[in-house]
């Protein structure tokens, strides 16, 4: 008997019951009037969705009178065996594959019923999101007072262009630290005395987070003789390397330099006519610091590096906070290189004897053309006389420092070496200027005791040094805590070494990443310590401070801080911005800052220090208004600048100036920089030049004693005025010249006034 498929359908809502499969006989089905189904049958045919069909209605055979089930309704198509595409064909015969599974909806597995609901808890939330902004943004494109019209739209852009402006400056201020100009004239009075690594308290304000207010009213007592000592020169030159950070498209500033700090006799020799003719800077060697370039420099890189012999290419990815500092003292504990002592019979007694010095290259260092002026002589005889070998090139052996030197950082070379000879042979908790550190307390006992000085180097030398301070005073810690000053002598030992931190201390917490210096033994430290390893990524600057209080010997490291003659250039603006500094100025800063402190009366407690200081005794413009803590509040003309102004951009004091006059203006306190145009500055522009101070004035007789580092030269044009500044000008400028041919001539005839024979052999009246 033929049988005809029908079609699975559902079940209407009205009822509970699942459906199943059925097949008629085509005898026991008969069709039923669509039109009369439609009228009796309404909510079902809205459940089937099936208006727009023609329907018939499958009786039940004679075997399913009995039973609950709704009638099954089927389309009607071309061919009998035609199904709806939501079913799938029938038959006894068959599988039933479209009956659904209690396993595959009802009860599904419970690791996949909580993914599905996350699924789909995070569509509908997207769906509502989505939903939510757009409701939003129709209601405020519906709101009365939403712009439409063009001059409107205008209007409203500008005003949402000014809030972005000021709520991003707001940001910036509210976020950035500094925000006033920092005391420097204070820093250049009263030079921080200690040496222990600084704790994270706030300080009430220079100099008051060094010293006792006794000791700010009575700084002269402890004030310590101008740098540098007079025995420098008698000490052998410390090994410095340099290390200046670049990256492979700064090979402009990588010229300038080369041409400039790393090569001029001025920058390599100091002031003072030939200096010490390159003696001290003998061992100092500037190298060019690189990550991988990138492919399209890496050509250009090579030539660079095989020109100069000056760069070295690190494995890292060129980055500023990353790890390249890290990777920097790690390359340079097994590869940095300095020549040696000179063979100097007068200094045999006085060369130190650390745990590194037997440690020489096993082969010969590739010489650039900017390294010293010896080491370059004896390379070329090496070069030329190869097969004598007298005259190869002696063993080079490790640096006592390692510094980092940003390539924005003009650096004079004669002065960093200077002040890094005197912390190499200064003894920890003591320096060859007379002051001293303030250690902290819990030490050892044999820490405690105050002993005389005991200077690394020939004893004479240390004769000099400490006849500038009486026997109190060698042994007394600005703070009143008793000093420490090693005992042990020299002998070669990993615990002799110095250890020290060098460079400019901001805000008591790490040195500033313009320039900083590590000792040998520090730097050797941080390259095979694991702990250092995992602190290498964040700002580098004060991940290399949190390793200096991670040492072992954390409490042995002197973080020694300059923070009078590392500055940012003139038109930096910033709070460490000032006009270019020389040693002549510095004293007559001292003088006005000392004339007002001394005016200030003596008080040994904190609290009798809130006593106001009139203002006829203090210098003018140096009022000091008092702080609730008890401290008397930096005064604000400490800071002030004659060439900038903090957040102002710079600009010439009067127009049309001529290149060294400009040069010139850049001159803290210089006549120059004080001309202005309201008080007919530009005339007096050719007499402010004239009475200009020449470099022998300026550094007042002495080789060093100025700018170690101008920071912040972002341009090139300022770098070629830094350059201008510190390294060019005349011995004596023209008024100076007379004045001196004239005392001169006036010592010659007052000498004559003393011999009447000579006087009228010579015809003179």
């Amino acid at each position: 008997m033929p049988f005809r498929l029908l079609s699975l359908q559902k079940s209407s809502p009205s009822h509970n019951q699942r459906s199943y499969d059925g097949y008629d006989s085509v005898d026991s089905t008969d069709p039923i009037d669509v039109a009369h189904y439609k009228n009796t049958h309404p909510d079902e045919l809205n459940v089937l969705g099936s208006s727009e069909h023609s329907l018939a209605l499958s009786t039940p055979s004679s075997s399913r009178l009995n039973s609950l089930h709704p009638q099954f309704i089927s389309s009607t198509s071309s061919s009998p065996y035609q199904s709806d595409p939501d079913s799938e064909p029938s038959s006894p015969l068959l599988a039933d594959t479209s009956e659904t599974r209690w396993w595959n909806e009802e009860q599904r597995s419970w690791w996949l019923v909580g993914r599905d609901g996350r699924r789909r808890r995070r569509r509908r939330d997207s769906c509502m999101s989505i939903q939510s902004i757009r409701r939003i943004a129709r209601r405020i494109i519906r709101h009365p007072l939403f712009p439409r019209q063009p001059t409107s739209i205008i209007f409203a852009i500008l005003l949402f262009t000014i809030f972005a402006v000021l709520l991003t400056l707001f940001l910036m201020y509210a976020l950035n630290p500094d925000k006033e100009p920092l005391p420097w004239r204070a820093y250049c009075t009263i030079p921080s005395a200690s040496t222990s690594p600084p704790s994270y308290g706030l300080s009430p304000g220079y100099p008051y987070d060094t010293l006792t207010p006794y000791e700010v009213s009575y700084r002269t007592r402890v004030i310590p003789p101008p740098f540098p000592p007079p025995n420098l020169d008698k000490l052998p030159p410390a090994g410095v390397f340099v290390g200046v950070f670049s990256m492979d498209s700064a090979i402009e500033r990588r010229m300038l330099i080369r041409s400039t700090y790393a090569s001029h006799v001025r920058s390599r020799n100091g002031a003072g006519g030939l200096g010490d003719r390159g003696f001290g800077t003998s061992r100092t060697i500037v190298r060019f610091i690189l990550g991988r370039p990138r492919p399209d420099w890496e050509r250009r890189i090579q030539l660079e590096a095989e020109t100069y012999n000056d760069m070295v290419i690190l494995p890292i990815a060129e980055n500023m906070n990353y790890g390249k500092t890290h990777a920097f003292f790690a390359w340079a504990s097994t590869e940095a290189w300095v020549p040696p002592i000179p063979p100097d019979p007068s200094m045999a007694s006085s060369v130190p004897i650390f745990s590194y010095s037997n440690i020489t290259s096993p082969l010969p260092i590739p010489v650039a053309p900017h390294d010293p002026r010896e080491v370059r002589r004896e390379s070329l005889r090496w070069t030329h006389l190869r097969s004598n070998e007298t005259e190869r090139q002696r063993p080079w052996v490790r640096p006592d420092f390692v510094t980092k030197v940003d390539d924005d950082a003009f650096v004079m070379l004669a002065e960093l070496e200077a002040r890094l000879r005197v912390e190499l042979y200064t003894p920890n908790g003591q320096h060859l200027d007379g002051s001293t550190s303030i250690m902290p307390s819990g030490r050892d006992s044999e820490h405690e005791t105050a002993t005389e000085p005991d200077v690394r180097s020939a004893a004479d030398l240390t004769d000099d040094i400490s006849s500038s301070m009486s026997p109190n005073e060698s042994t007394r810690s600005p703070a009143g805590t008793p000093s420490s000053l090693p005992n042990d002598s020299l002998g070669g030992k990993p615990n002799d070494d110095p250890l020290v931190y060098w460079g400019y201390l901001v805000k008591n917490q790490f040195m500033a990443g313009e320039l900083y210096a590590l000792s040998w033994s520090i730097v050797r430290w941080v390259a095979t310590d694991p702990g250092v390893r995992g602190m290498t990524h964040g700002k580098e600057d004060k991940q290399v401070a949190k390793w200096m209080r991670a040492h072992p010997r954390a409490r042995d490291v002197r973080w020694k801080s300059e923070r009078c003659w590392i500055y940012d250039h003139p038109r930096a603006g910033t709070v460490y911005s000032h006009g270019f500094l020389f040693p002549s100025e510095v004293t007559r800063v001292k003088k006005n800052i000392l004339s007002f402190m001394n005016s200030a009366p003596p008080s040994s407690t904190r609290e009798s220090t809130r006593s106001t200081i009139s203002e006829d005794m203090a210098s003018p413009n140096l009022t000091s208004p008092m702080q609730p803590a008890g401290f008397p509040a930096t005064p604000a003309a400490w800071a002030h600048s004659s060439v900038s102004t903090f957040g102002v951009r710079y600009s010439a004091p009067v127009a049309d100036l001529s290149t060294q006059q400009s040069i010139e203006a850049l001159v803290e306190g210089s006549d120059m920089s004080t001309l202005r145009e309201e008080s007919g500055g530009a005339s007096n522009a050719v007499e402010a030049w004239t009475h200009r101070e020449g470099r022998v004035t300026r550094y007042e007789g002495g080789r060093v004693g100025g700018t170690v580092v101008v920071h912040f030269i972002k341009k090139n044009p300022w770098f070629l005025e830094t350059a201008l500044a510190l390294l060019e000008g005349e011995e004596f400028t023209e008024l100076e010249a007379q004045v001196q041919h004239t005392q001169d001539t006036s010592m010659a005839y007052l000498e004559l006034m003393d011999f009447p024979d000579l006087k009228r052999s010579i015809g003179v009246p």
